[in-house]
């Protein structure tokens, strides 16, 4: 039977053990946080740390790292045969917007439009829906930065769209009242686009290339 001694030892270099394998596990954890952070991996088209983020997707194998605008679809929603449009109100702002949410990967736009109009409002896609512009300013979403592919939708007006749990509530205006609410992001901008597309006045969606080339 071991002594008192030995068994003391024992305990001893055991606990030596267990530290040391802390230890070394505290180090790998810090090692894969710092290959997060890009001090191991290579970034490109972003980084993580960023003040706005967008989406990456890192290999493995190479440690290499593609980011890239996160990208969405939004829905300007009209009531058939009138002036009114459907909006959300959210639940983090208070503030209206237009419905709509991020594709998901594997995905298609369309089939994202489809998704999240049934999700958000309980509503079927009956007829293709018509592509207003695509809004892809930096600036546009203090989150991150988000490219949306914003579509046109017509309901029937008998229809009475339902809130999704992620929404505070679902609300009607006229395309004349638009200046009497705020906004959600540069939501205000696609609703004014798409009324002066009505009019046919002006280009349907947000169209900045001309401003882009002339600053090349």
């Amino acid at each position: 039977m071991p002594s008192r001694e030995a068994i003391t030892a024992l305990s001893l270099i055991l606990n030596v053990l267990l530290a040391i394998s802390l230890f070394l596990l505290g180090f790998q954890l810090n090692k894969e946080e710092s290959c997060l952070q890009g001090k191991e991996m290579t970034f490109h088209g972003g980084h993580p740390e960023s003040t706005k983020t967008g989406t990456c997707w890192c290999g493995h194998e190479d440690r290499y790292c593609m980011c890239t605008p996160s990208l969405a679809i939004d829905l300007v929603i009209q009531e058939s045969g009138s002036d009114r449009i459907w909006l959300v109100r959210r639940k983090d702002t208070n503030q209206l917007a237009v419905m709509g949410g991020f594709v998901n990967v594997g995905e298609s736009v369309e089939h994202a439009v489809a998704r999240e109009l049934f999700e958000e409002m309980g509503i079927r896609l009956e007829e293709s829906p018509r592509l207003l512009g695509i809004y892809s300013d930096p600036r546009r979403d203090n989150r991150r930065h988000t490219v949306s592919a914003v579509f046109v939708v017509k309901v029937d007006d008998d229809i009475i769209p339902k809130a999704a749990d992620d929404v505070k509530d679902v609300q009607r205006i006229r395309l004349n009242e638009i200046e009497d609410h705020e906004y959600f992001a540069d939501h205000k901008s696609i609703l004014d686009d798409y009324r002066r597309s009505l009019k046919g006045n002006g280009s349907e969606g947000q169209s900045p290339i001309n401003d882009v080339v002339e600053n090349i």
